[in-house]
């Protein structure tokens, strides 16, 4: 399942908010103006949230895509 969402909040704000919701299993990766957050529940399950900022795009708001994938095969 994938979602996407504006905010008006900074990269910075969201990267907080969903390090807080995951906690210290959340792995971040940040590169200019996108972070990404991960973390797997489980053998097969995992979530990801990338959040991405770009002016000239989405009218100055953060892009939030969350990814949260679910294996249904046995690993």
């Amino acid at each position: 399942v994938t979602a996407v969402f504006l905010t008006s909040d900074s990269k910075q704000q969201v990267i907080d908010f969903y390090k807080g919701k995951f906690g210290s299993a959340a792995s971040v990766m940040e590169i200019s103006d996108r972070a990404m957050i991960s973390i797997n529940k489980g053998q097969q399950e995992s979530i990801v949230v990338t959040i991405t900022t770009n002016s000239s795009q989405d009218n100055g708001k953060t892009r939030i895509t969350i990814m949260h994938t679910i294996s249904t095969k046995a690993s």
